[in-house]
């Protein structure tokens, strides 16, 4: 009988420990408190006081990492009491998971720091700082070099062993964020990798990168020359001769060199982005039949985009045919991709993102393919493609939707084009072109023009209601970091002198395609609040890869004509103080000093960057 109790007892106490334990009242936890990797973790959420409160569906998103992000997985959740419940396996190389939770295209992440789950302590502390400095903006994790490295120097002071693992990361950080103190700071650390006498390729790599930043070119080539001769297709060999091929100004001598590197590194992701380059520096000396033949010989070898270029470049030219051939040959590659993917799944998408990222791609690449054959007078079939552009890109990018409402009426579809336009423009997933062909196809459906100035209204009206509840759900109010720079002209510009004013504040840089081709945009929302002295917006210059950054920056203003006024963050101080992960960047500041809204990156849609910028800064100044 007694040992039937404590038969009992040891199972009570098993169940305590491994079932989901939880206060109705908490808003995350999981167990058991103790994971073993591969093994099974129960999680808990409760939305009230969330963004997701109120909603009755949500999902779990898993992200799993090592020394690096892993996988992602979805997981749908159950109704528990308050809250919600999920079971999932968690992977079995994992140190930790960071979880985030959605529904109904709202999102809750921990206040931009996501939810931790540890498996193995402490290198899921250094697995989170990683996140912390570089893949957590996949969740929308605020990039935070400053708490990233004080999580690796503590987990190193715990346990030298793992700094072999996370080196490369340490030395991504130091260098942003202890420019100054950087020599110092690797160089003790590399003196613990030294004297763990570990000759492994990850190793070597890692010391001849640290010993390069550390400045101690001696060290660095000892280490070089143990590394290329243990292994002589490393990584590192790999990288330096990618970039000693990229410097080459002849472009049949680039082409070479890229072709003998894919002999010689036939793994190395380069290889693509080696060819990309070469192929456009063909196009660009006249030489582009020469990178064509390369392309059709074999498309797959090159980065896809550089199919993009030169169908362009060949619609440009007017070689219709040519263009055609390209697109046909991306359609197809993209077609193939959808239904039967080479590569396996990428770490950072579930397994439905992934097949909608493909499904985009299939998208636009019938799009390309649609301008070709209108191009090409090959209206119905273009009308086909298009499409099926709209429908894979979801009716969402105004540049895919105005060609197909274009081919629409191309093809005497009146009446479909009407309402497609009518349904594009009241989504506000439109441009300025739309108007013109919402025209015609009224006139034609109506016979005149009665009422259209009217519908026009009406649907602008409903765009700009729409955008506006849309950035109503995006608002935030966290204080934004003060800040004081000098702009091109030598003059100070501090933060706490413009209290009061709503600031726009654009991080940027020259080298960044989206910053650039958000500047139209972005000029038209200046010019707009150009008389408006509660107003203010900054470009602010980071993350520059030249000498001379000042100059830099100065010279593409003027040569664009832009009227920004840009401030220099030539330390790339305040673009880490705001946390930014990626840019470009804009943040809207109220009148009270605390960030209203945050919008990474550009979606393309030009006359929609003004429109956009407006709403939010008559949002900001009003709450």
């Amino acid at each position: 009988m007694q040992n039937l109790f404590r038969l009992i007892s040891l199972t009570l106490v098993l169940a305590l420990l491994y079932s989901c334990s939880h206060s109705n009242d908490e808003t995350f936890s999981y167990s058991p408190s103790s994971i073993s990797p591969g093994g099974e973790v129960t999680v808990y959420f409760n939305a009230d006081s969330t963004d997701l409160e109120g909603i009755d569906s949500l999902q779990l998103v898993a992200y799993s990492f090592g020394n690096n992000l892993l996988s992602t997985e979805a997981y749908d959740m159950t109704k528990d009491g308050k809250g919600f419940t999920c079971t999932f396996k968690s992977d079995e190389d994992a140190d930790g998971i960071i979880v985030k939770f959605t529904g109904e295209e709202k999102s809750d992440n921990n206040n931009n720091e996501g939810y931790l789950i540890k498996i193995n302590n402490p290198e899921a502390d250094a697995g989170y700082a990683v996140a912390l400095s570089s893949w957590g903006r996949v969740l929308d994790m605020d990039n935070n070099r400053e708490k990233a490295l004080e999580l690796l120097d503590d987990t190193f002071t715990k346990s030298t062993d793992i700094l072999k693992d996370y080196f490369d990361s340490y030395i991504g950080i130091v260098s942003r964020i202890r420019s100054e103190a950087k020599d110092s700071i690797l160089t003790e650390k590399l003196a613990i990798l030294e004297g763990q006498n570990d000759e492994s390729e990850e190793i070597l790599s890692s010391l001849v990168n640290g010993f390069e930043q550390a400045g101690n070119d001696a060290k660095a080539d000892e280490y070089s020359k143990v590394l290329n001769e243990k292994y002589p297709q490393n990584s590192v060999k790999a990288n330096s001769e990618y970039r000693e091929i990229n410097l080459l100004k002849d472009p049949d001598e680039k082409l070479a060199a890229a072709m003998e590197f894919a002999k010689k590194y036939p793994e190395s992701d380069l290889t693509a982005v080696l060819f990309y380059y070469s192929l456009e520096d063909l196009r660009k000396a006249g030489k582009a039949n020469k990178g064509l033949a390369v392309i059709k010989a074999d498309p797959s070898v090159p980065h896809p985009a550089i199919l993009s270029r030169y169908l362009n470049y060949y619609i440009d030219q007017k070689d219709y045919d040519t263009a055609l051939e390209l697109a046909q040959i991306k359609a197809e590659m993209s077609m193939k991709e959808l239904e039967n993917p080479e590569g396996d799944r990428p770490e950072n998408l579930t397994a439905k993102e992934w097949k909608e990222s493909r499904e985009s791609d299939l998208g636009y690449s019938l799009f390309s393919l649609a301008q070709a054959q209108s191009k090409s007078e090959m209206n119905a079939e273009a009308l086909v493609s298009a499409e099926k552009a709209v429908n894979l890109t979801k009716n969402e990018d105004a540049e895919v939707n105005s060609l197909y409402a274009e081919l629409l009426i191309e093809n005497s579809k009146y009446e479909e084009g009407l309402e497609s336009l009518k349904g594009f423009i009241a989504a506000g997933h439109s441009n300025n072109s739309m108007k013109d062909l919402l025209k015609t196809a009224y006139n034609k459906v109506n016979g005149n023009e009665d009422g259209l100035e009217s519908l026009i209204s009406k649907l602008e009206e409903q765009a700009l209601a729409g955008m506006f509840a849309e950035l109503k759900e995006k608002m935030i109010n966290e204080p934004a970091p003060e800040f004081e720079l000098t702009d091109i002209d030598g003059n100070t510009v501090a933060s706490a002198d413009l209290k009061g004013k709503t600031i726009v504040v654009d991080f940027w840089a020259t080298w960044c395609g989206p910053c650039r081709n958000s500047f139209p945009g972005m000029k038209q929302a200046v010019e707009k609040f150009a008389d408006n002295e509660n107003v203010e917006f900054l470009f602010v210059n980071s993350w520059e890869r030249v000498d001379n950054k000042l100059e830099n920056a100065a010279n593409f203003i003027k040569e664009n004509n832009y009227p920004f006024h840009v401030l220099m963050d030539t330390e790339n101080t305040v673009i880490t103080s705001f946390k930014v992960s990626g840019i470009p960047t804009k943040f809207v500041i109220g009148p009270d000093g605390n960030i209203r809204f945050k919008a990474i990156g550009f979606d393309g849609n030009t006359d929609k960057v003004a429109d956009e910028v407006s709403a939010m800064i008559k949002l900001a100044s009003e709450s």
